[in-house]
């Protein structure tokens, strides 16, 4: 299954012209900057998502960022985490983790 994803600006001549009616529909305007996500689902044809999102935070949807997400996800789900309850507990693995010369236990 193939995926393509973009993060465009909304308008003729910008990136991505939508029909006024689903503009409308999906509440974006001339301008709004989106985030597409397109999944060739096969014989089933194509899924395909458009979030709208705040152009500042427009590097959070870049392809290497957006893979990381998945593999922070992907870590947390298989239990490849830490959990620590105060700043000092972390200050402190993170010292000792230095002491270790970057080795984690």
């Amino acid at each position: 299954m193939a995926t393509a994803t973009k993060t465009v600006r909304i308008g003729a001549g910008e990136g991505l012209e939508l029909p006024e009616k689903i503009r409308r529909a999906a509440g974006l305007a001339d301008g709004d900057t989106v985030y597409i996500n397109i999944e060739d689902e096969g014989d089933a044809g194509l899924h395909v998502r458009i979030r709208k999102i705040d152009p500042d935070q427009a590097w959070f949807w870049t392809p290497k960022w957006q893979a990381g997400e998945r593999e922070a996800d992907e870590d947390k789900a298989a239990g490849r985490f830490t959990t620590y309850y105060s700043d000092e507990e972390f200050l402190s693995a993170l010292k000792q983790w230095s002491d270790d010369g970057g080795v984690l236990r």
